[in-house]
């Protein structure tokens, strides 16, 4: 999650930079990428002719690409984190007064990030030709439709499979215990224990 952090600059500089400064540093340790404005151009005025617009357009473009905003006290005195807060709720960002901040994602190993792209990739595989498969079928669209019956059956399906699987799984690991693989293996694959797949 990258948080833009927006307060005054103009003024006290020296305390304003160390203050925002203090506070990008602890959302850092935390887990957060902060983009602080105070640092990326910190006393740039005494090296470039660049205008205060200039700097306001760069900042909103480098706010527009961020997740959410973090204001530091006192950013009503600002006339630019007054502009860059009135942009970023016209995007529709999610705006926070620090202390308060955006919930932050939970981190997770490489093992479990690999696990949840192959979970997705899985999904989306699964889904895309199903709901292909019910558009040609009934036509339409379906948020033109009444879901809700059909959202009723398809749960009331989903309880039927998962207590039959249920019970297939218990049948496979008694066959498992009786060290007949080949049984249980055609248990969860066809629901027969002789591998002949039942029909309707």
């Amino acid at each position: 999650m990258i948080i833009y952090l927006s307060g005054k600059y103009s003024g006290d500089v020296k305390k304003n930079i160390q203050d925002a400064r203090t506070v990008a540093a602890s959302l850092w340790e935390i887990g957060y990428t902060v983009h602080c404005p105070h640092c990326n151009t910190a006393n740039f005025e005494d090296l470039c002719s660049a205008s205060y617009y200039d700097y306001i357009r760069g900042d909103l473009e480098i706010l527009a690409r961020c997740d959410a905003m973090v204001l530091l006290e006192g950013w009503q005195e600002s006339k630019g984190a007054v502009t860059e807060r009135a942009f970023a709720e016209k995007i529709g960002m999610p705006i926070y007064e620090y202390p308060l901040l955006p919930l932050l994602p939970t981190r997770m190993s490489p093992e479990q990030e690999q696990h949840l792209s192959i979970t997705i990739g899985k999904f989306i595989q699964a889904v895309v030709p199903k709901y292909r498969a019910g558009q040609k079928e009934h036509g339409g669209n379906l948020w033109d439709k009444p879901n809700l019956p059909f959202l009723l059956e398809e749960v009331s399906d989903f309880v039927v499979y998962a207590y039959t699987f249920k019970t297939q799984l218990e049948q496979a690991l008694e066959l498992f215990k009786d060290c007949d693989y080949e049984g249980a293996r055609n248990i969860l694959t066809t629901g027969n224990p002789d591998g002949k797949e039942l029909k309707d």
